[in-house]
């Protein structure tokens, strides 16, 4: 079975110890053994993102990791206690991948408000186009236990102090009290929703109304509707 896609472009340390089919390079040296242990967690975590795609966190057990990753038990258990543990390393390992292209967009903008439209529509792009990830990192992250729910809480929590980094004052004294918890929530569950109801449907059709609603507490009504009809950056 085919590995999973990196679709990141992740140039990790480890990628000259790979072959053209993914299995380990031979040679008269033995590799160290931490580059030959990062390359085997890769391939479980990638593994995993297969797995949760085909079966959800429920269905997902270890012989369904190894197998799809092409390694052995025992070295699952060498880097991992359980299903759950690995989950929550591929939860956070596609949380820091997906984050860090989300605020490069968003630093790249000269204005708060830019920044957040392009922030926002490389989030969508993302989980529109890789759809196994959106399946994992918003849908089955709620049912993968508490160690994973309570990195959700926490990922909320960062995002909620990024939107307000920036943000123009809209009275003088900030924003309303909870009003960027109820932005990023809000868009959460939306995102969530629309993935459980509306599978083919494009994500990037929620770029224009997820952005009025996040301008709204900062902005008036008609400057905030005008984000309805403004193109994705």
């Amino acid at each position: 079975m085919p590995r999973a896609r990196l679709p990141w472009g992740v140039h990790l340390a480890t990628h000259d110890l790979l072959g053209h089919d993914g299995a380990m390079r031979r040679g008269p040296k033995q590799h160290a053994r931490e580059h030959v242990d990062a390359v085997q967690r890769q391939r479980l975590l990638e593994a995993t993102v297969e797995a949760v795609a085909e079966v959800g966190y429920a269905g997902l057990t270890v012989a369904l990791v190894i197998e799809r990753a092409r390694v052995s038990r025992k070295t699952f258990y060498e880097l991992f206690k359980d299903c759950e543990e690995c989950f929550l390393a591929t939860f956070q390992w596609g949380v820091a991948q997906l984050s860090s292209l989300a605020l490069e967009a968003y630093h790249e903008e000269s204005c708060w408000r830019d920044g957040v439209r392009a922030c926002l529509a490389t989030v969508l792009g993302f989980l529109d186009i890789e759809r196994d990830w959106a399946r994992l990192l918003v849908i089955e992250s709620l049912a993968a236990g508490g160690l994973t729910v309570a990195a959700r809480v926490e990922l909320l929590e960062q995002l909620t102090l990024e939107l307000e980094r920036g943000a123009p004052q809209s009275d003088g004294e900030g924003s309303l009290p909870l009003a960027n918890q109820a932005i990023i929530g809000g868009t959460m569950w939306i995102i969530y929703t629309n993935l459980l109801e509306n599978p083919s449907k494009s994500l990037m059709d929620l770029h224009g109304p997820l952005m009025a609603l996040t301008m709204l507490p900062y902005l008036d009504v008609s400057e905030a509707r005008k984000e309805l009809n403004e193109a994705p950056a």
